[in-house]
């Protein structure tokens, strides 16, 4: 966001910045709708924040029945122990510290296991003395390794930790199925930085700032329901439907229905004209592909600021200098 005293104030700049050469950078985590991609709930915080701090304000909004899908940031005994006991049950991939020793717990299949993890002796700083008294001293949990065979994948091998424990009604190929969706997410936050350019913000108080933030959702939520209501009308799967290609055909049509002011049939043949160019453009079939993060535009041969802007004194560069006088002698 802009780098004025205000929003520095509110979300700090990276501790590796000197001053008056960086941005101020929020951090946010949010709770997506996995069948429509609508982004249901966020949370803010600062740079230096865990996610865990901030993923710890959203679990009172989880109804019973809800199954949360996380990455291994969120698994800790904390995590887990809550959101059970607000009959909300969680897949993410293990945590990278906890080591697993298969010879344990009773056995459902090949890398299958239930085992009970009991709560830390040392509180964790996430939570209070009173929430973290409430967690149960023991949590019956399922632990799933599964292979991963999609070429260019650099992870070959994930574990999981669940509080799905049928193994009868969630096999450990429907739980390896249901935490590769999980990847969807990314996506999400990808259309709303990236294609709704919210990665860089613009307004330059923290007030300000938090209403750019929720037009944004407003807009990429209305976005989703367009393609919620275009998969429905054509039978078609909405993660067949591109989210970029429904914006820039939205823009496209955006002047017609400005300017159309001819009846309510029209503007419903207008509608269903839009729907059916949006329906009829669905994404490529590409399953398992690996696409590496790459960028091909070449950056500006221009420098670093290293010093605040009224301190910085433009200096000639050395190697020009020196390619000019070389063409000067010969």
């Amino acid at each position: 966001m802009p780098d004025t005293p205000k929003n520095q104030k509110a979300y700090p700049q990276p501790s590796t910045q000197k001053p008056g050469c960086g941005f101020p950078v929020m951090k946010i985590v949010g709770v997506f709708c996995l069948q429509t991609g609508a982004l249901i709930r966020w949370v803010q915080g600062t740079l230096t924040e865990h996610e865990c701090r901030l993923f710890s304000k959203l679990i009172e909004f989880f109804l019973p029945g809800d199954i949360v899908l996380a990455d291994r940031g969120f698994s800790g005994y904390g995590q887990l122990a809550i959101l059970w006991n607000r009959g909300v049950d969680s897949l993410m991939r293990i945590h990278q510290r906890r080591k697993v020793d298969w010879r344990k717990g009773r056995r459902l299949g090949k890398r299958d296991r239930l085992v009970t993890w009991r709560r830390p002796q040392r509180q964790s700083s996430v939570f209070d003395a009173m929430q973290w008294e409430n967690l149960p001293e023991e949590l019956t949990l399922r632990i799933v390794r599964i292979e991963v065979k999609v070429k260019g994948f650099r992870t070959q091998q994930l574990t999981l930790v669940t509080t799905l424990l049928n193994a009868d009604i969630y096999s450990a190929h429907q739980l390896a199925e249901l935490y590769f969706r999980r990847w969807l997410v990314e996506i999400f936050f990808r259309d709303i930085k990236q294609t709704m350019a919210m990665d860089i913000l613009r307004c330059k108080s923290p007030e300000m700032i938090d209403k750019e933030i929720v037009m944004h959702a407003i807009a990429y939520n209305l976005i989703r329901a367009i393609m919620v209501d275009i998969a429905a009308s054509y039978q078609v799967e909405i993660q067949r439907l591109s989210f970029k290609g429904t914006l820039d055909a939205l823009r496209q049509w955006q002047p017609l229905f400005e300017s159309d002011r001819r009846g309510v049939r029209t503007s419903q043949k207008m509608i269903q004209c839009f729907y059916q160019s949006v329906a009829m453009d669905p994404l490529i079939l590409r399953p398992g592909r690996s696409e590496p993060r790459a960028v091909k535009r070449r950056p500006k041969n221009y420098r670093l600021m290293t010093k605040p802007r009224n301190l910085m004194v433009v200096e000639p560069d050395r190697k020009r200098s020196q390619k000019s006088s070389k063409k000067a002698l010969s």
